[in-house]
């Protein structure tokens, strides 16, 4: 997401919803969703750092970040190296 769709979405949710016309609630609704992929993208590539690094194993990384081990796998697996792959 770029700094203009960004500081849109920003503008879009602090206004109260009830003063958003249809097709500002349904931008803002694209906007967040694009958000929430490139959230889970950069989320994805952070775990797959940390699991990399020697001695984090899903269970710690889990423990260190408050996310489930299995979620953090699920999020980390497309940018972990083939050869560390579990």
């Amino acid at each position: 997401m770029d700094p203009d769709q960004l500081a849109e979405l920003a503008s879009l949710l602090a206004r109260p919803t009830d003063e958003l016309s249809d097709d500002e609630l349904i931008q803002a609704v694209r906007l967040a969703d694009t958000d929430r992929d490139a959230a889970r993208e950069r989320l994805g590539r952070l775990l797959a750092a940390l699991y990399q690094r020697e001695g984090m194993s899903w269970p710690r990384l889990g423990e260190q970040t408050g996310i489930p081990f299995g979620t953090a796998h699920g999020l980390a697996r497309p940018y972990i190296d083939r050869d560390e792959s579990p």
